[in-house]
């Protein structure tokens, strides 16, 4: 453990803290190579991601987990994660939005799908709860000392499977090191997944019978 994180606290947002996580979720993601190749202009980039990273944290905390890393009071990391079956079944509408989905009523057509397909259907295909890690980011001047690690330990546990779609190969490391499965599904767009510690303990016990 370094200085870093033996400084930080690692605790669950509320709505309270929409406002400052929105503002970090920004500054960590806005000259991601993803965004800035959809968005070019900084000035609409700047006001299209504030609303859709402020539509991602509320759609997350009436889904799933918001968690943030602190050091005193100041909000230096976080992770938005959210309950992929549940809120396909119970927040369709809002899961939709979130994946660029055309809503309907009727049962989604994954095959009409124009981008993530592939990465849906190996969730679906999933028997475990599935927890999804949609966004993740650290402040700058605190990168590289396991605080974004730290919140993926958080969110693992032996109940669900972890999941997330990563475009930054060079995150692919901090996964790798936590045992996730990495996919390649399209040129620099990968699928990782883990799943619960029940279950490779019920793998482990299998193989060793």
């Amino acid at each position: 453990m370094n200085f870093y994180q033996a400084n930080i606290r690692i605790q669950e947002l509320t709505m309270a803290n929409e406002d400052s996580a929105v503002s970090l979720c920004f500054d960590c993601l806005c000259d991601n190579h993803y965004y800035a190749d959809i968005f070019p202009g900084r000035d609409e980039r700047y006001k299209t991601l504030h609303v859709m990273f402020r539509e991602a944290y509320d759609f997350c905390y009436r889904n799933g987990i918001i968690l943030g890393a602190f050091d005193r009071e100041d909000l230096v990391g976080f992770i938005m994660t959210f309950d992929y079956k549940k809120a396909l079944s119970e927040d369709k509408e809002s899961f939709c939005s979130i994946f660029d989905i055309p809503f309907s009523k009727s049962p989604i057509d994954w095959e009409s799908v124009s981008y993530g397909a592939s990465l849906h259907k190996q969730i679906l295909n999933m028997k475990d709860a599935v927890m999804y890690m949609l966004l993740l980011g650290t402040k700058l001047s605190y990168r590289n000392h396991g605080i974004g690690s730290s919140l993926i330990d958080a969110v693992l546990n032996k109940n669900e499977s972890v999941v997330s779609d990563v475009s930054n190969a060079e995150s692919l490391g901090m996964y790798k090191k936590r045992g996730f499965k990495i996919e390649e599904l399209d040129t620099g767009y990968y699928f990782v997944s883990k799943k619960p510690l029940g279950c490779i303990a019920e793998k482990a016990c299998d193989q060793a019978a």
